[in-house]
């Protein structure tokens, strides 16, 4: 639990780091929080909205959860 603690204070700090980012929200999912997961990679995304990387994961995770139309249009923007 410090793990994530600190992590969410270093996204806090710094919400425009996407690599940051990015740690948290994997960290997030690996720990089955999904519905977190989802906001903290919009939130990254209203930062910056061409983030690839946030754009493939949030995919990523909208299709686990049979999501398609969202994962569709997250991971059309990740390739484009």
């Amino acid at each position: 639990m410090q793990a994530a603690a600190a992590l969410k204070a270093a996204v806090e700090f710094s919400p425009d780091d996407e690599a940051l980012v990015l740690k948290a929200a994997r960290f997030q999912r690996a720990d089955g929080l999904k519905g977190e997961t989802i906001a903290s990679l919009l939130r990254a995304l209203e930062q910056k909205p061409r983030g690839l990387s946030v754009h493939a994961l949030l995919g990523s995770v909208y299709a686990s959860q049979i999501r398609s139309p969202n994962a569709k249009q997250a991971l059309r923007i990740a390739l484009s």
